[in-house]
């Protein structure tokens, strides 16, 4: 009786050894299946998060592109826009010179003019005094003796 109680005994053990490395061969399989599920789950959403970002950095590149290409454009226009402006104020010059110019020579007319007038009448006035004289100048002649003209 005894030896079938430690023989029992001993066939519990074992039996409950073997359960216990069933069991934690079971677990570890579960264990090891349930990792790979949750790595296989992350590495889903890894996967996911690297092609979103793979779209992004090509999106910034094509934006990068899009910028300098429209910088390239506002630096032109602010040249042609300056270009412009420079002759506007070019053509404001020529204006004010020409007007300048045009002032100028209306004082020279003026001028000329107002000569003109001044011999005119200083030409007037000499001939006024022109036959009064041209008679003295007669008359001066005829009273000199012949022998001395």
């Amino acid at each position: 009786m005894l030896s079938d109680l430690v023989r029992e005994h001993s066939e519990a053990k074992a039996r409950a050894k073997a359960e216990a490395a069933e069991a934690k061969a079971s677990a570890s399989q579960h264990l090891q299946e349930l990792a790979a599920a949750v790595v296989a789950d992350l590495n889903t959403e890894v996967s996911q998060v690297f092609a979103n970002q793979q779209h992004i950095d090509k999106e910034i590149q094509a934006m990068q592109a899009a910028l300098a290409k429209q910088k390239r454009t506002a630096a032109k226009w602010a040249t042609s826009v300056k270009k412009f402006n420079q002759a506007l104020k070019e053509i404001g010059d020529v204006e004010n010179w020409a007007a300048t110019l045009e002032n100028d020579m209306r004082k020279v007319v003026d001028a000329i003019q107002i000569a003109k007038r001044g011999n005119s009448s200083q030409q007037a006035q000499q001939q006024a005094h022109a036959p009064a004289a041209s008679e003295q100048g007669a008359q001066d002649q005829q009273d000199v003796p012949a022998s001395t003209a």
